[in-house]
């Protein structure tokens, strides 16, 4: 996203399915420069004594929230039945915006993830069946 020709931020997605759920639009990342940021923005320009369309965008409608729903519009566009993302459990304000938008957590499921090492160990560890699995795309 550019605002007055500068880079503000970005929404990174990517497309996975769920057995159950179909396409979903995972959102990988989601950036907006500090000084973009609402809360920043308003701070940095609290002398304003009027409230302009520009000054009322950012804070009626953060970057952030106006990315998430360019993302939102192309999961509907691309009929996914949800849109996921996760977000770390110090980031306050992210929990916030998440919340505020309708984003829902879910505490039954929890990511689970395989460093480079334990990944290289699994992977060349002997398999202890008979079976044989393809590798081969489809």
């Amino acid at each position: 996203m550019q605002r007055d020709e500068k880079f503000v931020g970005y929404a990174l997605y990517f497309y996975n399915y769920s057995a159950c759920e179909g396409r979903t639009l995972f959102m990988e990342d989601l950036f907006v420069r500090v000084e973009y940021r609402s809360e920043e923005y308003y701070t940095a320009h609290a002398r304003l004594a009027a409230i302009t369309s520009e000054f009322a965008f950012f804070l009626d409608m953060g970057l952030g929230t106006a990315l998430m729903r360019e993302c939102a519009k192309v999961a509907m566009a691309k009929d996914c039945s949800r849109m996921q993302w996760e977000v770390h459990d110090c980031n306050a304000k992210a929990m916030r915006l998440y919340e505020r938008v309708g984003g829902k957590y879910f505490k039954e499921w929890l990511s689970i993830r395989m460093d480079k090492a334990n990944l290289a160990r699994f992977a060349a560890e002997q398999a202890d069946t008979t079976m044989s699995c393809s590798t081969k795309s489809r």
